[in-house]
């Protein structure tokens, strides 16, 4: 099965991540350190990269995605 893709807007400022994810349609709002330790990524993981692949909280499908820094 082909994995999704989704926009992932992590926020810096508020230190929060939001999207959609493509297959259950929830929107997901979390603290970005709980979305980080959950995914067992941190930070410097997005330094050189634009798109890397994530796990919804909800369906716990495998999401194809591209960061976007606000």
């Amino acid at each position: 099965m082909q994995r999704l893709e989704t926009i992932v807007t992590i926020s810096e400022e508020n230190k929060d991540i939001e999207f959609t994810c493509p297959y259950c349609e929830a929107d997901v709002s979390q603290d970005l350190k709980d979305f980080l330790e959950e995914q067992g990524l941190s930070l410097e993981d997005f330094s050189d990269r634009e798109y890397g692949s994530i796990k919804c909280p909800f369906c716990v499908e495998e999401i194809e995605a591209e960061y976007n820094f606000e």
